[in-house]
């Protein structure tokens, strides 16, 4: 069976408005209250490159038929670590590449 791929858009839209919500409960033990508006506008280019990443991804497994519904919410809620765990690894290779202590 194949998914609808519009459930499947709004399945991980809602993924991602559930680590949004992560997000903000760790800026609220540490401290810091912010809206979602604000927490967006203080970090727009990786807010995009997160809902960039789950969709492109999604789109792939969809046109290779292996994008389900459950597949596509943890696309949502699970796509910003990926993205966090490539930017570290690619901080950690510049900051290697000019000599610095991680």
């Amino acid at each position: 069976m194949t998914p609808n791929p519009y459930a499947c858009a709004v399945l991980i839209l809602i993924g991602q408005a559930f680590h949004l919500v992560y997000l903000l409960a760790i800026e609220e033990k540490a401290g810091r209250i912010i809206s979602p508006w604000a927490f967006i506008r203080q970090h727009p280019y990786s807010t995009a490159s997160v809902v960039m990443a789950a969709y492109l991804f999604a789109a792939g497994l969809y046109f290779v038929g292996e994008l389900t519904y459950s597949f596509a919410i943890a696309i949502g809620a699970g796509g910003n670590a990926a993205v966090d765990k490539l930017r570290a690894r690619a901080e950690a290779k510049v900051a290697q590449t000019n000599g610095e202590v991680t």
